[in-house]
């Protein structure tokens, strides 16, 4: 019949979407196995054509569990958007924006479809609205150059939430999202209008202080982010305590590079993860060594 003539064409017109659209798509069974993956996931993820049929889609980025627990989700209906980091065979962490949204399988067993696209497609995290890890980086590098004309200090804190995982484990993900924003908004309360916060990762976060005279400065702000995390955290009708561990590092003291400099700050904040968890730590080469 005719109807079966257009029914079929427009199968074919979806199918020929699915495939060919650049943006990295999966569709997964309720319990996150993947059933199908297009040609742009498999590229994203280093994979070969069909890999990834019938892998579990958890696998695929650092917070798994999240991602599981967002199918499962949307197999009843919901929607919901985040952003992950790719585990792929290079080293090299990659930021994605996913969304994950009902699907129904021809067996009418509810699904999801999952659309990941590179997180520097644009330059605000779809969460908190911060800039991301593309704007951040431009922010850093137009720092980087004015500090070396102008010879000038700058920091860059490195901050996350202490015991996040946990924290989504008793939550979820809606009541972890949660955190998250409120987290957001308590720091960039702290800051200067000068100062840039981003987020670039689960619960990562980087403040740029542009210039400053001392890492006395960068120690005061420190202070006022973890002052301003003390009031707990009310979310599902819980109240809870949610701290900030942080990592500064100085420009020029620690590192005269962004990479240096990340990586300086990155040491500081495991160190303060491991000593002063809800407090911070400058770089060991800055010359304040050790503030509380």
């Amino acid at each position: 019949t005719v109807f079966d003539v257009e029914f079929a064409a427009m199968r074919e017109v979806l199918a020929s979407l699915y495939t060919e659209t650049p943006t990295a798509t999966l569709l997964c069974q309720r319990d996150g196995r993947i059933l199908r993956a297009n040609g742009a996931a498999e590229a994203l993820f280093g994979c070969a054509p069909g890999e990834l049929t019938g892998r579990a889609c958890a696998t695929l980025v650092d917070e798994g569990e999240r991602l599981r627990e967002a199918v499962a989700r949307a197999a009843s209906g919901d929607r919901s958007r985040f952003e992950v980091e790719a585990l792929r065979r290079e080293d090299a962490p990659l930021p994605l924006d996913c969304e994950v949204f009902p699907a129904r399988i021809a067996d009418s067993n509810a699904g999801a479809f999952v659309q990941i696209r590179r997180e520097d497609a644009g330059t605000c995290d779809a969460l908190t609205g911060l800039p991301n890890r593309t704007l951040l980086v431009d922010r850093v590098e137009q720092t980087l150059m004015a500090a070396r004309r102008y010879s000038h200090r700058f920091a860059l804190m490195h901050a996350d939430v202490d015991g996040f995982k946990e924290i989504n484990a008793r939550l979820g993900m809606l009541g972890s999202d949660e955190i998250l924003r409120i987290v957001a908004q308590r720091i960039r309360d702290a800051l200067r209008r000068s100062d840039t916060l981003a987020r670039i990762g689960t619960d990562r976060f980087v403040v740029l202080q542009p210039m400053i005279e001392s890492a006395d400065d960068a120690a005061d702000l420190a202070h006022k982010i973890v002052f301003a995390m003390q009031a707990p955290v009310r979310v599902l009708e819980r109240a809870l305590d949610v701290r900030l561990s942080i990592g500064i590092a100085i420009f020029p003291n620690d590192g005269e590079a962004r990479d240096e400099l990340a990586a300086a700050a990155d040491d500081a904040l495991r160190e303060a993860k491991r000593f002063y968890r809800g407090l911070f730590r400058l770089a060991t080469r800055s010359d304040l060594e050790e503030a509380r």
